[in-house]
């Protein structure tokens, strides 16, 4: 008995039909050689048509995971004798199904790799894998996600439409290559562009972020869309762009971002010396912003007032005559109980008076007007969660890798957005299946929290993308795509 591995063509007379979608959904096995060399060596010659000798020898070539199988007989015909897969368009379809199966689930070949080296399977070299990824899986995605944006744009029409966008940066530590910016419409919550750009350490770290978030937003202007309002986080660069070149378009910040801003100015000055009593305070600070947003009904006069009543609130005063329009605490009176168990701050104190130095202070007051209509980014922050399974932030990706997978995780969302939440129960004894309450940690919150269970994700996107691969290597489809290979990260990171 010979093995021999070959990276060489293989000659087989083993060709599937037209059909791709069988060669998908065929269930495939694990088999072991020597079980594999039971079945074939009790079977007959079939070099000729009259010879009933047995087998005696096995020749073994293999291309990836794709084995092919020679035999000679007792008298001394040599004859082809099994291939292990289908063949598309002189490809065996299992390597090719493979390198698919890596990207659309969001692994990467090291970690495949490395798995079957140790279960001791065989599997398309590092250099097929990334062919394959370059000619055949890249230009599919991309067709596919055009297709899937230019549906999401028709079903907006004409009508006004409100985007939310917020940087995220492919980092590790300190390592960042990529700059990403990506849009969501606000009512379908499905994503409408998106923007990748290369950050290069010998340009200002403000220029990519400028750039990329003017690609992706003029690609949903030159599509006709009309962008009426634009959600962001509070970036000086971006805010720029927007006055500059959109300023037919309200621009806003996200809340929760805002607050957040707020809160960590609160919390630094709660570290000095008699500003103690500001600790306690900085959840109910942030609370405020958010009521004063959510309240001030796009009145941006109303929405300052009510940001600046924070102060007499916390020395314990409920009525003012200052302002125009709010003079008034909107909560319940207290009682003598509730009064005395809150910890007022002394009115005048050096406590009270950093406070009003960060409500006052300019890089607060600036922003306040742009809370007027009570934005968050609260979706394509859940967005951004869900692309880390694509592309995980400590792996590295070239260019085509990198929007290949931000393109799959695009479609995920759009194609998943509509998932209904699992009714929970909140008593474990009266669970049945899966629909016990889910707890995880709130980096927000800082605790433990309930988190809604949705019903289990549709892949069919992918066996769609899967059944155009097929056609694409069978000659059947041909997808355009330009490559990205001039745009690489930096030498000391590893492609995955």
């Amino acid at each position: 008995m010979e093995a021999e591995v070959d990276d060489s063509s293989v000659d087989s007379k083993c060709n599937i039909s037209s059909h791709t979608q069988d060669a998908i959904s065929e269930n495939k096995y694990l088999v072991f050689e020597s079980c594999l060399d039971t079945l074939l060596m009790g079977s007959r010659c079939l070099g000729a048509k009259t010879c009933p000798a047995a087998i005696r020898k096995l020749k073994k070539r293999t291309i990836g995971s794709f084995l092919s199988v020679d035999a000679e007989c007792l008298n001394g015909h040599r004859f082809h004798l099994w291939d292990s897969q289908p063949k598309k368009g002189g490809m065996p379809l299992g390597n090719i199904l493979t390198s698919a199966a890596i990207l659309l689930s969001g692994s990467n070949y090291h970690k495949v790799s490395y798995m079957n080296k140790i279960l001791g399977l065989k599997q398309v070299s590092k250099t097929t894998h990334y062919r394959n990824e370059r000619t055949y899986l890249f230009p599919t995605i991309d067709y596919h996600w055009h297709q899937e944006q230019e549906k999401t744009i028709q079903e907006l029409g004409n009508k006004p439409v409100c985007l939310s966008s917020v940087r995220q940066n492919d980092s590790l530590g300190f390592n960042t290559t990529y700059c990403i910016y990506s849009f969501i419409e606000s009512s379908t919550k499905k994503i409408v562009s998106f923007s990748i750009d290369q950050v290069s350490k010998k340009c200002n770290s403000v220029f990519p972020e400028k750039e990329t978030f003017k690609k992706a937003l003029n690609v949903i202007k030159d599509k006709g869309v009309n962008v009426q309002l634009i959600c962001t986080e509070r970036h000086p660069g971006i805010r720029n762009v927007m006055k500059t070149n959109y300023n037919q378009i309200m621009h806003q910040f996200d809340v929760w971002h805002f607050a957040k801003f707020v809160g960590n100015k609160v919390v630094n000055a709660s570290k000095k010396k008699a500003c103690e009593d500001l600790a306690q305070w900085v959840s109910p600070i942030k609370n405020h912003v958010c009521w004063a947003a959510r309240t001030c009904e796009g009145n941006k006069d109303l929405l300052m007032e009510k940001w600046l009543s924070l102060l007499y609130h916390v020395i314990g005063v409920h009525e003012w005559e200052t302002g125009k329009l709010y003079h008034k605490c909107e909560h319940e009176d207290l009682t003598d109980v509730v009064e005395k168990r809150h910890l007022w701050i002394k009115k005048d104190s050096f406590a009270h008076r950093k406070l009003a130095e960060i409500m006052h202070s300019r890089s607060v007051t600036k922003d306040i007007p742009h809370l007027s209509q009570y934005c968050q980014n609260g979706e394509i922050n859940f967005y951004h969660s869900n692309t880390l399974k694509y592309r995980p932030k400590q792996n590295r990706f070239f260019m085509g890798g990198m929007t290949a997978r931000t393109q799959l995780a695009a479609i995920d969302h759009n194609q998943n957005i509509q998932r209904q939440r699992i009714h929970m129960v909140k008593d474990k004894s009266q669970a049945e299946g899966n629909q016990h309450p889910h707890l995880g940690y709130s980096k927000i919150k800082k605790n433990w929290v309930i988190k809604p269970v949705y019903d289990i994700k549709q892949c069919d996107f992918a066996f769609d993308i899967l059944r155009d691969i097929l056609s694409y290597v069978s000659g059947e489809k041909v997808f355009q795509w330009e490559s990205k290979l001039d745009k690489i990260p930096p030498k000391h990171c590893q492609a995955t």
